[in-house]
């Protein structure tokens, strides 16, 4: 049976350490998210590890594989607690994957939306506008509010498109 173990990064380096465990067979996960930077020409999404600096490894004997682990280009350590190396809980690599769409995770699923909330809309044709929440709907739909050509339009959207804005 495999246990999920924390793997520290070099700086910025996940991706490189994602890959190249990758190549040498081993389940590996990298829980990410869409950031969003507002740049002169507007805003961009960019692809952010949740957790910078760290990925998750599935081995099922570290005995034999820790070594191989440790030695991959752009993989810092193995994650310890003093000469022990622990595997986390089972099920948090499980219920990390259960919040993503679109392999992404997702806020909305992680904070409940309500009534008032300032949100982001990630699809469709009102890509990268802001919009608040009006009203929650059936099947996953969400009524809300949002500028458009210089006036306030209500509109319904795929409650999956939304995310939550928050502010600094």
């Amino acid at each position: 049976m495999s246990n999920w173990y924390i793997v520290q990064t070099k700086s910025l380096k996940e991706f490189v350490a994602l890959e190249n465990l990758i190549n040498q067979n081993f389940k590996v996960y990298l829980p990410v998210f869409d950031k969003t930077i507002n740049y002169k020409d507007g805003f961009k999404n960019v692809k952010t590890p949740l957790f910078p600096g760290y990925i998750f490894v599935s081995t099922n004997s570290l005995n034999k594989t820790w070594h191989k682990i440790n030695y991959t280009r752009g993989v810092k350590s193995i994650v310890s607690f003093g000469n022990n190396i622990s595997p986390i809980d089972k099920n948090f690599v499980d219920d990390l994957k259960k919040t993503e769409v679109n392999g992404r995770i997702c806020f909305f699923k992680i904070k409940k939306l309500r009534i008032g909330d300032s949100c982001k809309i990630t699809g469709g044709i009102f890509k990268n506008y802001f919009c608040f929440i009006n009203k929650m709907c059936p099947k996953d739909r969400v009524k809300v509010l949002l500028k458009f050509l210089g006036r306030e339009i209500n509109c319904m959207v795929s409650r999956n498109i939304l995310e939550p804005s928050f502010s600094a």
